[in-house]
């Protein structure tokens, strides 16, 4: 199984932090979220994982060799978006057409959140997944999509009748099944600048694909955040001190074998 880490923003709401290093690089308590999302997909069967880099993309690359040491089971691979930035489609087209993933299914994960919610769920089903959040905390935070009643996504809430209208927030960690990719690779659409919607599922929903939704649940045993606000960091700390510390512990002794949780969870980041 593939999966496709996108780590190539500028993470323009964290400066100036992300002046001198990419958002996936910000540790929280001693924990890359680059390194988190490589070591969930590790845990979820992944055998292979291309990562993308545009800003300060020479730390992404040199991380990279880093955590291919200290995760020697995982394949990793660098798809540098040198001279153009190409958003969160533009990045998937790109590996597509350069023949990371063909006829396979491709996991994809936002490389600056800490999603710990049951990826190897999400990868059995065969089907295109994405993970959604009914929350209303994260309604408020961010635009939400819509859902119909059969639970797949759709994009316009005025294409979905209004006994059937329910937001949700998408956690950035879905699946493309192998149709789907084939598919995609079939029309040779050239990678350019586009998000996922109009880049792959406005495609695929045009070609009788369907999107299925995987809910996230908030509970004592899952977790996600978006580390797009310098508060949000706190917000993550407190979250793992609450109830993830025996987690963190274990990601540390890959990570830094010689630091401890209770040392790692009062860094700040910067």
């Amino acid at each position: 199984m593939k999966a496709f880490v996108l780590a190539a923003g500028f993470g323009t709401r964290l400066r100036p932090w992300t002046d001198k290093i990419p958002k996936p690089l910000i540790p929280v308590a001693g924990v890359e979220p680059l390194f988190f999302a490589l070591w969930k997909l590790k845990q979820a069967g992944v055998s292979e994982v291309c990562v993308n880099a545009h800003h300060l993309a020479e730390q992404i690359s040199e991380s990279l060799c880093l955590f291919s040491s200290l995760l020697p089971d995982l394949k990793l691979s660098f798809s540098h978006e040198k001279n153009q930035i190409l958003g969160t489609g533009g990045s998937i087209l790109k590996i597509i057409e350069e023949g990371f993933v063909k006829d396979e299914a491709l996991m994809v994960l936002n490389g600056d959140t800490l999603a710990h919610i049951n990826l190897s769920r999400m990868l059995s089903s065969g089907h295109n997944q994405m993970a959604l959040s009914f929350n209303s905390n994260y309604l408020s935070r961010y635009q939400p999509l819509w859902v119909n009643g059969e639970g797949s996504w759709i994009r316009d809430p005025q294409k979905v009748s209004s006994d059937q209208k329910k937001p949700a927030h998408f956690l950035g960690v879905h699946v493309l099944s192998a149709q789907s990719i084939h598919f995609i690779s079939s029309k040779k659409i050239l990678p350019r600048e586009s998000n996922l919607f109009e880049a792959l599922y406005e495609p695929l929903t045009h070609g009788g694909f369907k999107v299925s939704s995987q809910e996230f649940v908030k509970d004592s045993d899952e977790f996600w955040i978006d580390l797009n606000q310098r508060q949000y960091f706190e917000e993550a700390k407190q979250m793992i001190e609450k109830g993830f510390s025996h987690l963190w512990e274990e990601i540390l002794k890959m990570r830094h074998p010689r630091l401890s949780y209770e040392k790692a969870k009062d860094f700040w980041p910067l």
